[in-house]
């Protein structure tokens, strides 16, 4: 569901301090592009290098580089 954000809005998580600050800080745009990446849509596509990027940051979907692993990938879904 790439219309969804990637944070899912959870009661108990956006009722903390902490995560009302985060909220307050993204709003104000003093976030950096990781730290924003939470309240954007979810690319319809994403494609992880879990070995050199283990906390999924970088999505390599678009870069032509991994063109076939992702067409690999993709044909395995269906």
């Amino acid at each position: 569901m790439p219309f969804r954000p990637i944070m899912q809005y959870l009661r108990t998580l956006f009722g903390l301090p902490s995560t009302q600050s985060w909220v307050n800080e993204y709003k104000s745009g003093r976030t950096n592009a990781i730290q924003s990446m939470f309240f954007h849509e979810k690319p319809v596509e994403e494609l992880y290098d879990s070995e050199k990027d283990p906390w999924n940051v970088n999505n390599l979907a678009d870069d032509p580089a991994y063109t076939e692993v992702l067409e690999r990938m993709l044909s395995l879904s269906t």
